[in-house]
This record gives C-alpha cells, sequence and structure tokens, in this order.
C-alpha cells in the first residue's frame, strides 16, 4: 500500500525465517471521538468467541488479545499515532499477514473515524 519504510527486513532475517512474514501498519491523527457502542458490541462478541476457544488459559491471555499486552499499549482518548506488527510464521501467507493488518485499519477507523494510514506493507 505505501512506500514508507517502517521496518528493514534483511537478509539475515531472511534466512533464519524462510518463508515467515512480518507486516506492519502505521497511523496517524487517531483521535478517539469518544464512546463507540458498535465497537464495544464487537469486542463483547470477541471475547465471548476467544473465552470459548481459549478455556482454561486465563484471563491475562485473553486480555492481551483484546487490549493489547498492557496499558501502555492500548488505544486511548489521547493517542494520536499508532504502529502494529505482526509476525507470522512459515505457513501463514502474506496476504492472511495483510488482511489482518487491514482488519486492524478498519477497527481503529470505526473509533478513530479521522485516522489516516501512514503505510500498511507485509514483508518476506
Amino acid at each position: 500500500m505505501s512506500e514508507t519504510v517502517v521496518l528493514n527486513v534483511t537478509e539475515t532475517w531472511r534466512k533464519a525465517y524462510p518463508g515467515a512474514h512480518v507486516g506492519t501498519l502505521t497511523m496517524h491523527s487517531v483521535l478517539i471521538e469518544g464512546p463507540c457502542p458498535a465497537l464495544n458490541t464487537r469486542r463483547a462478541e470477541l471475547e465471548a468467541s476467544l473465552r470459548s476457544r481459549f478455556q482454561g488459559q486465563g484471563r491475562e491471555a485473553i486480555r492481551a488479545l483484546l487490549y493489547g499486552p498492557d496499558q501502555r499499549t492500548m488505544l486511548r482518548p489521547e493517542t494520536q499515532h499508532v504502529l502494529f506488527a505482526v509476525y507470522a510464521p512459515v505457513g501463514i501467507e502474506a496476504a492472511a499477514v495483510e488482511a489482518h493488518l487491514a482488519a486492524l485499519r478498519d477497527c481503529v477507523s470505526r473509533v478513530a473515524p479521522n485516522a489516516q494510514v501512514g503505510s500498511l506493507n507485509v514483508y518476506a
């Protein structure tokens, strides 16, 4: 999507992880304008699905999937710029990484309609 270089994948990395992919999404002007009922509904649906899929793995694992690993990494009203990075091992195609990043972009756009994509790239 973009020519902006966010990550430099080296030949050393390619040799160490042949067939793996990494993707990045950057966004700016991410100004959350207040509660988003549609996002809250989707979050509740996702929580129920994850609880069902990951029973027995503990609340913290599920929270990390939904909200990021800690309070510093979640979107908040003061958030203006975001960077998402996705690592995919061998067997997960570049198209799946790109689709995941596009879904993240769409989620951010729901709560911050004026957010702009800086870059969305998948590297191999």
